[in-house]
């Protein structure tokens, strides 16, 4: 933001400083101008007149015309401009001098000539000289009136306008960084992506996920960061975003570190100056697809287990005196291999007590039989 302010701090330095220059020196300047030619005008007009009425004298005595210098002196005194500002000799054509008015000015000064003439024939010339001293004078104070609005014009432009764009420009960078940190505090990655697919602003997640530099995200295409196998679901996204408003999907960023990314992304189209924009924003999802793989797998580990597990229901006919059992293909099989062929269960022999009692009452009878 300084960078931005000393720029226009110049800029504004520089059109004022032109400015006032151009005041200071072409208001006096034009002032000069125009009054040296209002003063030449009514010089040129005075010496037109003046001549003609002297012509006429010339014309009514040609030959004795300058012993007249009395009544022409007494024409000479009669001035626009007021007595003592002028200069007015009347000269023959032998640059002899006829009359004058008597007056001396200053200079520099100003000219001017017009001829006498008896009938159509130039016999002299009227010369009429102003001085310039008073036109200076004005044009002096109005350099100096237009040196201080200059001045003025130059403090105006520069001082005020600077601090109220000084301080335009800070609360707009505090609004920024303002906003900049509420992005960067949200969960997940956060992206604005312009209708030329380019990423215009993003918070720290997508540099810390992804691995890459400001310079790299802002030069690569936002496809370039999605896994090979997941950018054409995210640019039909992108499509979407910018034709209907919204869309979500589900893909993998490639990052520069860490491999392949899952997250959820969600695309809204938003308006900036009159453009489309996407702002995206994204969701890690990672340990949601590892929850879901794990889920799956106890799934298919109990579906394996359920496979394996045999159980005996409904009626089965059994023997009344041997106790063999008739299985659905009509052989009769013992209770032991029926049911370990028909169920996980399988049998460990022993004797029970009462059996054990009538085992050794019968093996008694036996021996005393034997005897």
């Amino acid at each position: 933001m300084m960078g931005t302010v000393q720029h226009l701090t110049r800029l504004s330095k520089v059109f004022a400083s032109i400015l006032a220059v151009s005041i200071s020196v072409i208001v006096p300047a034009g002032y000069f101008l125009i009054g040296h030619a209002h003063l030449k005008a009514v010089l040129e007009t005075e010496a037109h007149m003046t001549s003609v009425i002297i012509s006429r004298i010339i014309s009514a005595n040609p030959q004795y015309w300058r012993y007249e210098h009395l009544r022409i002196e007494e024409l000479l005194t009669d001035s626009t401009l007021g007595k003592d500002v002028e200069i007015r000799n009347v000269i023959d054509n032998n640059n002899v001098l006829i009359a004058n008015n008597g007056v001396k000015v200053s200079s520099p000064r100003i000219t001017i000539s017009h001829g006498l003439f008896d009938s159509g024939a130039s016999v002299g010339k009227i010369v009429i000289q102003a001085s310039l001293i008073p036109l200076l004078g004005k044009t002096a104070f109005v350099g100096i009136f237009s040196i201080l609005c200059g001045l003025m014009i130059f403090v105006a432009l520069t001082v005020f306008p600077l601090r109220a764009l000084s301080a335009a420009l800070q609360a707009l960078y505090d609004e920024k960084e303002f906003s900049q940190a509420l992005i960067d505090c949200m969960p997940g990655i956060f992206c604005l992506i312009d209708g030329k697919m380019k990423a215009r602003r993003w918070n720290k997640n997508v540099e810390a996920v992804l691995g890459y530099s400001a310079q790299e995200i802002t030069s690569r295409n936002p496809l370039d960061l999605i896994a090979p196998q997941d950018r054409e679901i995210v640019n039909a996204m992108i499509q979407e975003v910018f034709a209907g408003g919204k869309a979500v999907a589900e893909a993998a960023f490639a990052s520069k570190n860490r491999g392949e990314i899952p997250y959820l992304l969600t695309g809204v189209r938003i308006e900036l100056d009159g453009a489309p924009y996407l702002l995206g924003i994204g969701m890690d999802i990672a340990g949601r697809k590892r929850l879901e793989a794990e889920r799956e797998t106890l799934i298919a580990q109990l579906r394996d287990a359920l496979s394996q597990v045999k159980t005996l229901s409904g009626m089965l006919p059994i023997c009344a005196l041997c106790k063999k059992i008739r299985d659905d293909k009509g052989y009769w099989s013992g209770v032991e291999t029926y049911i370990t062929g028909h169920s996980e269960v399988f049998f460990s022999h022993g004797i029970c007590p009462e059996c054990e009692k009538k085992a050794y009452a019968e093996l008694e009878k036996l021996k005393q039989g034997s005897t």
